[in-house]
């Protein structure tokens, strides 16, 4: 069911599909083209409908996916004796009796792009997470950045105890590229991570079967980058701050990350499972030479705007099935400068 509020520039719209509803903004209506993007949890849903008398008719692409869509009008303010619209409600936080009553909790693990070599790096520790927060008292799991200094270092403990959540990481990047390149690779994975279900579908070509092999730069990515989190974390702290020992911090990242494409120029010519993921290599160089010019002398940015929009916004886009996870914090370090 599709639902509109609003009129014109204010135009906003709640989906409800499968027991759940979702709201969505930043749509348009052109010559009775209704337009809009729709977030799932599975990857972004583009709608193209064409509205016409009391019909709607078109096609939702998510991914690989287009979904012929049909339907029609039941109701709303401007329909003479159709149905009222429904009232959306916010959920309330449960009752202290209701929450007394919770027994447990589960973490599922849906197996399509998994094999036994990846499968820890998709469970480990995303699942500590969720285990602490159904086991420890709410008051000691309000803080993020106290959750995520745990988490990093229960992944090396993890490790230390056997788990593979990291080690079937650089199996792949092993077996991907020759012993000069395994350095720079790690670097870029470690930035890199998961992207959405249905968005990392379309890498493969015709079709993900079960027999395919799981043995590319996407499942080397973790589904969630740690690096990155530091990364950003640290801009968000210099940036509050100004703190000289913090901008050292950040530097060294940058001056790593800059000589990336560099030095992995040779091994993308000549590896076609890494090559879809060279425009990630090319922009973290780019992006993290004017991160160091923003830092050092930021008002020579000033006549490189076109350049850098083009690079921050070509930053955000999936190659390879995964994403550049440091675009925020480098978009952050570059727009303060400008």
């Amino acid at each position: 069911s599709l639902y509109l509020f609003g009129k014109n520039d204010n135009l906003r719209g709640i989906m409800s599909s499968m027991d759940g509803a979702s709201d969505f903004t930043d749509i348009t209506v052109n010559n009775g083209i209704l337009a809009f993007d729709y977030e799932s949890p599975f990857g972004a849903i583009n709608y193209k409908l064409k509205m016409k008398g009391d019909s709607i008719n078109g096609e939702a692409k998510v991914a690989l996916f287009t979904i012929d869509i049909k339907g029609k009008k039941t109701g709303g303010s401007d329909m003479v004796g159709g149905k009222p619209l429904p009232k959306f409600e916010k959920i309330e936080p449960l009752t202290p009796e209701q929450t007394r009553n919770i027994l447990g909790g589960e973490a599922c693990m849906w197996s399509e792009m998994v094999d036994k070599r990846t499968i820890e790096s998709r469970i480990w520790p995303r699942a500590a997470a969720i285990a602490e927060k159904l086991w420890s008292p709410k008051e000691l799991t309000k803080n993020d950045t106290d959750m995520y200094r745990r988490l990093i270092k229960l992944d090396d403990r993890l490790a230390k105890l056997g788990l593979r959540d990291q080690a079937s990481s650089d199996e792949i990047i092993s077996e991907m590229v020759e012993k000069p390149y395994i350095v720079p690779l790690r670097t870029l994975v470690s930035v890199l991570q998961e992207d959405k279900f249905f968005n990392r579908m379309t890498i493969y070509e015709p079709e993900l079967y079960t027999s395919t092999p799981l043995n590319r730069i996407v499942d080397a990515a973790r589904p969630e980058s740690y690096v990155a989190y530091q990364f950003n974390h640290w801009v968000d702290l210099w940036l509050e701050t100004k703190n000289k020992e913090t901008e050292a911090i950040i530097v060294e990242y940058l001056k790593n990350w800059s000589k990336n494409y560099d030095e992995l120029s040779p091994a993308f010519e000549n590896t076609e499972r890494l090559k879809e993921v060279e425009p990630h290599s090319r922009q973290l160089s780019e992006l993290s030479k004017l991160g160091l010019i923003a830092i050092r002398d930021p008002k020579s940015l000033s006549n490189m705007k076109t350049k850098i929009d083009s690079l921050l916004k070509n930053a955000t886009q999936s190659y390879g099935g995964t994403i550049l996870s440091v675009e925020s914090g480098l978009r952050k370090i570059i727009s303060e400068a400008k």
